[in-house]
């Protein structure tokens, strides 16, 4: 027991039934005939499942996609259940069509974003809210919608599109972390894990959100495991004064650990609650700017996340 107990101080320890990984890259994919016929596309996906005795459940996926035309997509999608039933369910998506070959464009090229929340109580009732931000010919609308159901299934409510006209955003943050972490034997890899935080203008600020969950595997000589890290990221980034155009950068971050591990003799679950924290750092307003961060994790421990900033158009 002893073996057992210092393999999972590393992450922390509680009980977790199950985890499921799946992880599929480089799968070609061709749309059907007609609408993007002879359009091939490389798909990179994983997917991730955890049921706690208590009734919780986690599930999170993530997917990049990009064709031989012109088009990229990205998608994360996170879910949460808790032991009395009631839920949250976030998704947030890319879309660029470069050269305009898109199924749903007429020629010209587009970009979007969208986000959507799933919040279900624990007598069944739903909400749904979600934004959309589309940029086409230089001009950005934003799309709105909210609806909700009562525990029957019955939509009680439904604003319908709400568009209007938005500021197109300059800019984009993604967010790359990997590394590994050694404690005595166990050898402990996170990544290569990267998200693109799409800021949007708001006043004089860019303000942006993003949720995934990430992966990481464990190994040592005689044990291995796997499980995912939650990530939550909330951007907001202001023009700092003075003759050269920076950035100044505030991003309230939070992550978490959950996963199995098992030995010859053992096996066990890996739960860190999320722990929080706030980073504040400069860039210059230049596509390819980044901050590199180095994470405490001990002796042994060689672990990075680096924010880089992208221009949605770059000059």
């Amino acid at each position: 027991m002893k073996t057992l107990t210092r393999k999972a101080c590393l992450f922390g320890a509680a009980l977790i039934l199950a985890v499921i990984l799946t992880v599929t890259t480089g799968l070609p994919r061709r749309v059907h005939a007609g609408c993007g016929a002879g359009v091939s596309w490389d798909v990179s996906t994983q997917s991730y499942s955890s049921h706690g005795s208590d009734g919780t459940q986690d599930v999170s996926s993530r997917s990049v996609q990009h064709s031989n035309d012109g088009q990229d997509w990205d998608d994360t999608q996170t879910s949460h259940t808790n032991p009395d039933g009631s839920s949250h369910t976030h998704q947030e998506s890319n879309y660029t069509d470069r050269e305009g070959n898109g199924c749903n464009s007429d020629g010209e090229p587009s970009s979007g974003h969208r986000t959507e929340d799933d919040d279900e109580d624990s007598k069944g009732n739903r909400k749904q809210h979600i934004e959309e931000i589309i940029e086409k010919d230089g001009k950005c609308e934003k799309r709105v919608r909210d609806r909700e159901w009562d525990r029957k299934g019955n939509l009680i409510k439904d604003t319908g599109w709400i568009t209007t006209e938005v500021p197109c955003s300059t800019y984009t943050l993604e967010v790359h972390m990997e590394g590994n972490v050694d404690l005595e034997d166990l050898h402990a890899k996170y990544g290569p894990n990267t998200g693109k935080i799409y800021l949007e203008k708001k006043d004089e600020a860019y303000v942006g959100h993003y949720e995934a969950a990430w992966d990481f595997e464990a190994t040592s000589s005689d044990c291995e495991g796997f499980g995912t890290y939650p990530v939550t990221f909330n951007v907001t980034a202001t023009k700092s004064e003075g003759d050269q155009l920076d950035l100044d950068f505030s991003v309230e971050s939070s992550m978490g650990v959950m996963g199995v591990f098992s030995c010859p003799d053992a096996g066990g679950a890996i739960n860190r609650p999320p722990v929080t924290g706030t980073l504040t750092f400069m860039l210059p307003a230049e596509d390819g700017a980044s901050k590199v961060y180095s994470l405490p994790g001990g002796v042994g421990a060689n672990l990075a996340i680096t924010f880089t900033l992208r221009r949605t158009h770059p000059q």
